[in-house]
């Protein structure tokens, strides 16, 4: 494993622009796919250690003045628990992600020959801030930049961001997004763009139990868990998902499970269990008698699983889950347990041959 990241700027030629700094499954398990995705196909990329002071800000579990009172408050009360939380986070980014440095330069990114922006909500203003580096900002002369399932975060943006993407969309080489909203909204700019999936889609099932089987038993006994269970991976509180998860356990005598990134318990029926690692959450859900989530990561590792889920669209993220059930030929919501894997299938090749080819 590498020590040093001022060592791999030196040698390294593919960066790639993401949220790796997050406490957050889905992020940092998408981060960890694309790297190693690229790393298998010989081409060697590594983590740009870059953010924006929006990103930090939001990241600092410390209390300060762009903070309200009520949630300085909060972070004060939770410190102990927020400091356990984020440890196996960390520990993820260190050791499978590589990052041994929180910030870099601007200056810095321009070191790289060829730069992958993606994926996740790098388009997300409200996380990123007015940062226009997720834009190309940095460009030199013959840097190649691509975009790969990148995200707004949203269906809708507003005027004066339709004119930022008209002044930098030329910055891009090639760009592809993650939801059919992204390609509309790039459209309406007079931008084309491919639909390509999610990271964590170009590692196998294989792979994936590859990567967890050290994981194995361990993490069952660490936590006390006898299966059959039910995970509860619900994001946002949604008292019909709470109610259904509830009926679910009673109606088959199964204790449920329940993690959250930041340790909010949202008045589930079950256990809380705490410090879990980005792989022993991908454990849990692999081996899990159904899902209940409103979470795009925790549906789509239960679909590279074929694990039964309980469902309900998240109020700010239902777009993108919805294109991806309707990937696997799923309408609607609640008990899905049901998939076709065709166009998903396809979907994963072309995904595969647009990233390989626009990095040539």
């Amino acid at each position: 494993m590498e020590t040093s990241n001022n060592i791999l700027f030196e040698k390294s030629k593919t960066g790639i622009m993401t949220f790796h700094l997050a406490h957050n499954y889905g992020a940092l398990l998408q981060a960890y796919a694309l790297r190693t995705f690229l790393r298998n196909n010989g081409i060697f990329a590594e983590i740009v250690p870059y953010e924006t002071e929006t990103m930090h800000i939001n990241a600092d579990t410390r209390p300060h003045l762009r903070r309200s009172i009520k949630d300085n408050l909060s972070l004060i009360k939770n410190q102990n628990r927020i400091k356990e939380q984020a440890k196996p986070f960390e520990e993820f980014q260190k050791r499978y992600l590589n990052v041994f440095q929180e910030h870099c330069s601007k200056e810095a990114i321009s070191r790289y020959d060829k730069i992958v922006i993606g994926s996740d909500q790098v388009w997300n203003r409200s996380i990123v801030g007015n940062d226009l580096v997720y834009w190309g900002d940095f460009k030199k002369a013959g840097q190649k930049i691509i975009s790969y399932a990148a995200s707004f975060g949203a269906s809708e943006i507003d005027d004066e961001y339709r004119k930022i993407i008209k002044d930098h969309c030329n910055n891009f080489n090639s760009i592809s997004v993650r939801e059919q909203s992204a390609k509309e909204i790039l459209f309406s700019c007079g931008v084309e763009s491919e639909m390509v999936c999610d990271p964590v889609f170009l590692l196998s099932r294989c792979e994936w139990e590859e990567i967890i089987k050290d994981v194995g038993q361990d993490v069952l006994k660490k936590h006390s868990i006898a299966k059959p269970y039910v995970l509860a991976y619900i994001l946002q509180r949604n008292e019909n998902l709470i109610d259904i998860v509830d009926v679910y356990r009673k109606m088959h005598g199964m204790e449920v499970i329940v993690i959250h990134p930041t340790g909010d318990e949202l008045g589930i029926n079950g256990r809380m269990i705490r410090n879990v690692s980005p792989l022993e959450f991908v454990y849990f859900i692999k081996n899990a008698n159904a899902i209940a989530t409103n979470s795009f990561h925790a549906l789509s590792f239960s679909i590279l699983f074929n694990r039964p889920v309980l469902y309900k669209a998240h109020k700010q993220l239902g777009t993108r889950t919805e294109n991806l059930l309707q990937l696997v030929g799923v309408n609607g919501d609640g008990f899905i347990n049901n998939y076709t894997f065709d166009n998903l299938e396809k979907l994963i090749t072309r995904s595969k041959e647009f990233l390989l080819s626009a990095i040539g």
